[in-house]
């Protein structure tokens, strides 16, 4: 038997293939590079921070260099380097 996990999806597809070979068992896991988190979720994320405007300016500034890359969707959300522990 084999899962195969796509943690790329939302939320994170689960598929099992061979159910009838039981001679092995494993797990895949297919692991995106990027992720896209919305501003709104980062402002909650950062708590007090977020009202201090010296910290406001230097999100905007992170998310202007973002869109000027190509990193930002049309929802705003902006992407996000997956890095695995």
């Amino acid at each position: 038997m084999r899962i195969e996990i796509d943690l790329g999806s939302v939320p994170p597809a689960v598929t099992l293939l061979d159910p009838d070979e039981f001679t092995r068992f494993e797990i895949a896991v297919s692991r995106p590079e990027h992720a896209f988190v919305s501003v709104d979720e980062l402002r909650r994320l950062a708590g007090a921070r977020a009202a201090d405007p010296a910290w406001a300016q230097q999100l905007e500034a992170m998310l202007a260099y973002a869109q000027g890359k190509g990193w930002c969707r049309e929802d705003g959300a902006v992407r996000a380097h997956i890095e695995w522990a």
